[in-house]
Parts: C-alpha cells; sequence; structure tokens
C-alpha cells in the first residue's frame, strides 16, 4: 500500500478524532492528492517506457493533462475530476461551520461556487482513491 494513502487513513482515522480542525481537513486533502498524483505519475512512468509517450511532465496538473489524454478507460473520469476538484479545494479560501466540533464542515471557495466537506464526506472520499487504485492498478500491471 502506498504511504500517502496511508497518511490519509491515519489522519482520517485517528488525527480528526482529536483535531477537528480546517488544517486537519486541508492535511487529509493534501495527503489524497499525493496518492492520486503517485498513482498517475506511475501509469505515466509505464507509458513512457513502453514509448506511448514522449515524457513524464514534473509537473502535477501536466500529468494530470497527460493522464487524462492518455485515460485507459472511461470509467476513472469521475476520480479524475474529483481529483481535480480536491487540488483547488487546497488552494482555494475556506470557510468553517462548527470547528471543533463532531458535525464540523469545511467550506471551499472554489471558482464561483462553494463545496462543503464533512467527516462523511471526507470517508467517501477516502473509500473513492481506495477504488481508483484498485482500478488502475489492473492498468499499471497490464498496460
Amino acid at each position: 500500500m502506498y504511504r500517502e494513502l496511508k497518511e490519509a487513513e491515519h489522519i482520517f482515522n485517528v488525527t480528526l478524532k482529536n483535531n477537528r480542525s480546517v488544517e486537519t481537513f486541508k492535511s487529509f486533502l493534501k495527503a489524497i492528492n499525493a496518492f492520486y498524483d503517485k498513482l498517475i505519475s506511475e501509469y505515466l512512468e509505464k507509458l513512457y517506457k513502453e514509448g506511448k509517450i514522449e515524457e513524464v511532465p514534473r509537473v502535477p496538473l501536466k500529468r494530470l493533462k497527460l493522464f487524462v489524454e492518455n485515460l485507459p478507460s472511461e470509467d476513472l473520469k469521475p476520480f479524475i475530476d474529483e481529483y481535480a476538484l480536491l487540488r483547488k479545494c487546497v488552494l482555494s479560501k475556506t470557510g468553517v461551520v462548527n470547528e471543533h466540533r463532531r458535525n464540523i464542515e469545511v467550506v471551499f471557495q472554489v471558482s464561483d461556487q462553494e463545496v462543503k466537506l464533512s467527516l462523511k464526506d471526507l470517508k467517501e472520499i477516502l473509500e473513492r482513491a481506495r477504488e481508483f487504485y484498485i482500478l488502475l492498478k489492473k492498468y499499471l500491471e497490464n498496460v
């Protein structure tokens, strides 16, 4: 299992139990984003070794764009859309409702829309990240 996913799991299962703050939410999202980026990089590295792409970009947004252009399956598209949104959330302006409470909700101002995330949403994000790993793993092994 990947260190980035384990870090996100630890933040969700341990840190968020004791520290329900905006910064903890952002740390969780950063770990999830790093996990997605690592998987995308591995896939692109495999394509590069097989001569299907010229290079693996160093910048995460360029890697994301190249991954979308070489998407192995349309089943992965919803995961990539979520990853792109989570990247924007980490960099956006934030607000919080009920900080340090069980029903904390962090509000991210992404472009002209508000994205609200609760603890329940973080759990779903973590589950979808695991699902993305399982789906992409097939292509990493069989590209």
